[in-house]
């Protein structure tokens, strides 16, 4: 599973059910979810990414979010800009107060594409 789901050369269609199938993981297994999807955290797929770091906040309890948070801030505090945009796309998902901290940088990004 562990081959399937990381790998790189896949459809849209295929990348979408990977990411769905990230996400089902992680709500079911909850903290056991991390030893499973955190290798994911750094997938070149921004869909995979963003399921995984998603995932583990949500579900995976205080290790999940020791898991992934420094990837996410990684993210938010990255050169390029797809990068920030992913890392706002995360934190917008979320919907909680309490990762507002790397939105404050993002809203005054330089790029209106982030900023949006």
């Amino acid at each position: 599973m562990r081959r399937a789901l990381a790998s790189p050369h896949s459809g849209e269609e295929d990348l979408l059910t990977r990411a769905a199938i990230v996400r089902a993981l992680c709500a079911a297994a909850e903290a056991e979810a991390i030893d499973m999807v955190a290798f994911l955290i750094d997938n070149p797929a921004p869909e995979i990414c963003r399921s995984t770091l998603v995932g583990l906040i949500r579900h995976g309890g205080i290790s999940g979010i020791l898991a992934v948070g420094r990837r996410l801030l990684d993210l938010a505090e990255s050169p390029k800009p797809d990068e920030r945009i992913l890392a706002a796309t995360i934190v917008g998902e979320l919907r909680s107060v309490d990762f507002f901290q790397p939105l404050r940088r993002l809203f005054t990004d330089p790029d209106p594409t982030v900023r949006r």
